[in-house]
Formats: C-alpha cells, structure tokens, sequence
C-alpha cells in the first residue's frame, strides 16, 4: 500500500472517530434537554441549599417521594415547567402548584408548605 492511500486511510478513521464522538455529545445534549423537561430537583433548605434529589414526573402518574426525603422538602427547582406538589403519599391532601412565574419556589415557608410535600405530579 502506498504511503498516499495509507494516509488517505488513516485520515478517513480519524474523520469518521470525530464526527462520531460530536454526534454522541449532541445526541446526549438533545437526551439530557428533553429529559429535563420531566425532571425536578427538590433541596433541603430554601434558595436550592443544602442536600438535593432529582425527581422525574410524569403527567399520568403521581411520583412519591422516597421515605428519607418526606416533609424535609425547602425549595424546588421546575426547570421551568408545571409540578404540583401534594402533602401526603399518592398526591392526595393540600396542594400547590408550582409554574412559571409563580413565586416561592426558593422559599416554601412563604406558603406555609414548607418541610411539608411527600409527592408531586406536572400540571
């Protein structure tokens, strides 16, 4: 073989690795942006401080939380979307929307909700 055809060679793998590794970034950042959109982060303390967990909702079903994460709730973080977060298990009891634009997503103690949520669900 040639040192032109190996060289031609050797720079087709390398062109075809990098496209590749791009398009499995951009497939992951599509992935990630979509699955955002489902997702929620709940904190300990108000202002997003303190511990934090992820919750992934859905329209159709309630999502509770786990045990060690029951009424410790502070802040929440929609990313921009609906949730409604409920006072007991299986969305049932008081309950309070969180949309865009609604206040006190920081601070749950202005809504007298504070260390009170145990599952959510989007609007």
């Amino acid at each position: 073989m040639s040192f032109q055809i190996r060289a031609t060679f050797l720079l087709g793998i390398v062109f075809f690795v990098v496209v590749n590794s791009y398009a499995a970034q951009i497939s992951a950042i599509i992935i990630g942006s979509s699955f955002q959109k489902d997702r929620i982060t709940i904190y300990d303390d108000v202002n997003a401080g303190g511990a934090s967990y992820y919750l992934d909702l859905s329209y159709s079903y309630c999502t509770n939380i786990p045990s060690d994460w029951n009424d410790r709730i502070s802040s929440i973080n929609t990313y921009g979307n609906c949730a409604i977060g409920y006072e007991h298990s299986d969305c049932r009891g008081r309950g309070e929307r969180f949309a865009p634009g609604t206040p006190h997503h920081g601070d749950l103690t202005n809504l007298d909700f504070n260390d009170q949520i145990t599952s959510f669900k989007r609007c």
